[in-house]
């Protein structure tokens, strides 16, 4: 009779462990199907861009074009994301690209409610302007530049080049 109850516990057990099994690997494949979705709604590789890079995407936009119009954030996020594209870095790294960006650990990196947002668009791809790889300031022409096509909009403080 004993043995009975065993074969039987034994048997529940099994059922219940595979049962189980079969729940994390269900969980498992929807969680991997959400993350890709979301990956692929931000048009970037599934390691590309983590919410730390966001914070100092926002950051820098603020840093270098604190002034700025919404628009002009818009192209000084997009130059960032377009080189972290174009070289597979992480944003930040780009961002703390010698001689690069001359806001980065300035008193005015910090993101405030409008840069976080227009981050968050970017890397959602509204907005981006995925032509533009330089920008400087609209009062100056850089040797550097000579030989890239110049995108000026009116009443911006930069230049922007690709």
């Amino acid at each position: 009779m004993k043995n009975i109850y065993k074969n039987a516990i034994a048997s529940i057990g099994l059922v219940l462990f595979g049962t189980f099994i079969t729940f994390l690997i269900i969980n498992s494949y929807k969680v991997v199907k959400k993350m890709d979705e979301r990956v692929a709604a931000l048009n970037f590789t599934r390691d590309s861009i983590e919410r730390v890079d966001i914070f100092h995407l926002a950051s820098i936009i603020n840093a270098e074009c604190m002034t700025c119009v919404d628009s002009e954030k818009y192209m000084i996020g997009s130059v960032i994301l377009n080189r972290a594209e174009f070289k597979r870095k992480p944003i930040l790294e780009i961002i703390k690209e010698k001689n690069q960006f001359k806001g980065y650990l300035t008193s005015n990196y910090i993101f405030d409610s409008t840069s976080l947002a227009i981050a968050n668009d970017l890397v959602k791809g509204i907005n981006r302007d995925s032509s533009v790889y330089y920008f400087f300031s609209a009062n100056s022409s850089p040797c550097w530049s000579s030989n890239m096509v110049i995108v000026q909009k009116d009443k911006f403080y930069h230049k922007f080049a690709y």
